[in-house]
């Protein structure tokens, strides 16, 4: 955000479709992809995206600068804890759990030992059985 704000884009969406469409490139390298009939692989769908952007006349600047964020969020979450051992980003636990909140679910992700973690579902109020209406 701070980024977009020094340079003066006020909608980003460009740039976000593209650094989700970046990771989602590095995690489906190797997946066959088609571009209007062509064959391609996954690597290189967001570098065909800008290349027809660029072929069509815009600008490829939001789109080389949605493949640079998501370049760093890749780096920083797949790399330097492989590398590094360090988590620089993490999820934040309440976040964790509104997401397992809404969806009923259990979020099981990895730690760094290879341990897998299951983070307990909100359990939610006990708010008794009540009473009816006009009862005493």
């Amino acid at each position: 955000l701070a980024l977009a704000y020094a340079l003066n884009l006020l909608i980003m969406s460009t740039t976000l479709s593209f650094a989700v469409l970046y990771l989602w490139s590095r995690k489906n390298a190797d997946r066959p992809v088609n571009l209007w009939g062509f064959p391609l692989k996954g690597a290189y769908l967001p570098w065909a995206f800008m290349a027809l952007t660029t072929l069509m006349g815009g600008s490829p600047f939001k789109d080389l600068l949605g493949i640079f964020v998501g370049h760093a969020f890749f780096f920083l979450v797949e790399v330097v804890p492989r590398a590094y051992g360090k988590d620089v980003l993490k999820t934040p636990l309440w976040l964790i759990s509104v997401v397992d909140y809404l969806t009923q679910e259990n979020t099981v992700y990895a730690t760094r030992g290879g341990n897998r973690v299951v983070h307990p579902a909100p359990t939610g109020h006990s708010w008794g059985t009540g009473r009816a209406l006009g009862s005493t």
